[in-house]
């Protein structure tokens, strides 16, 4: 990300973070004076006195090229933020997540489940989180060096939900935990959520919901009015049909690696489905009622397994 600083008739180019998305080049003799070196940027200044009308206008033109190919930008006072719009690196990513999570844990319409509050419960999370970071070192999930995977429980037994942030902070409800039955639904459940953080899915919501000035006001330190509106509007982020199958099969790609039942999904959304109970979670993943059979058409390669529920029961019942 570039911060571009005009003072009168100077020009400072940095950047915040190591790596450099554009650089331009200008051949001088005595007219560039450094001013200072860095490890993470460099600065550079020109005088307008000491500046070549020709040259003066090659800079004007290589600014204006360099807002142009990287657009997105956000004027504060005399200040310009400027960001690639295509793409949000992991550590973009990972910058939003944590804003996120910060308001989410801050924000009185959440009440997260403390997890050294009893010893029942902090059992239940250390079970909890051994079954989510397994599932993060297998090899098809691309960014589990990357970002900072971690899951969270929110004390509510009325609303059935888990969401997940764009650097991995997975939240999941009592209520959705008390109505998954086994441990095969579990892992399907939350392999099926870390699937719209690891790809591209979940942050070009974001930015479609709540432009992308505003994610790049966040990456750029600053705390956006919107910030409490995106973070209480993950849980409710909607996805398409595809990107919910796509999901789907993600999670299955993950699952058939491990001694697991693999069709854990499709025992869950048959379940749910005979039952009638009303989850958000299924609300805002649309899809016909042949998404079971295709679950299991994608798990046709994977072996046998066990589902677990003996266990996965045990450790339910330590929640309030």
């Amino acid at each position: 990300m570039w911060h571009i600083y005009w003072r009168f008739f100077g020009l400072t180019l940095h950047t915040r973070y190591a790596r450099i998305r554009l650089i331009f080049t200008f051949q001088t003799r005595n007219i560039m004076r450094k001013q200072e070196t860095t490890n993470t940027g460099f600065s550079l200044s020109y005088s307008s006195k000491q500046l070549s009308t020709k040259l003066y206008q090659c800079l004007l033109f290589a600014c204006c090229i360099s807002i142009l190919l990287l657009s997105g930008c956000r004027r504060d006072d005399d200040t310009v933020v400027l960001v690639d719009q295509e793409e949000f690196s992991a550590m973009d990513r990972q910058i939003i997540s944590d804003y996120l999570q910060n308001e989410i844990d801050n924000n009185a319409s959440f009440t997260l489940l403390n997890p050294v509050s009893t010893s029942e419960i902090a059992a239940f999370y250390e079970y909890l989180d051994r079954n989510y970071q397994t599932l993060i070192r297998t090899d098809r999930v691309l960014n589990r060096d990357k970002l900072n995977w971690s899951i969270h429980i929110l004390k509510d037994d009325e609303i059935k939900n888990t969401f997940i942030t764009p650097g991995g902070a997975m939240y999941i409800t009592t209520g959705m935990l008390k109505t998954i039955q086994t441990e095969h639904e579990l892992v399907n459940i939350l392999a099926h959520e870390i699937s719209y953080a690891d790809s591209d899915v979940l942050i070009n919501k974001l930015k479609e919901l709540y432009d992308g000035t505003v994610l790049f006001e966040i990456i750029a330190g600053k705390n956006p009015p919107e910030l409490i509106k995106m973070a209480e509007g993950l849980q409710n982020i909607h996805y398409s049909e595809s990107e919910v199958l796509d999901a789907d099969s993600y999670a299955v790609d993950i699952i058939c690696d491990f001694l697991y039942d693999p069709h854990g999904m499709r025992d869950f959304l048959y379940r749910v489905m005979e039952t009638g109970e009303d989850l958000i979670w299924l609300k805002n993943r649309p899809s016909s009622n042949d998404r079971p059979i295709l679950v299991e058409q994608s798990a046709s390669g994977c072996g046998p397994g066990s589902t677990f529920e003996s266990r996965y029961q045990m450790f339910v019942a330590k929640l309030p």
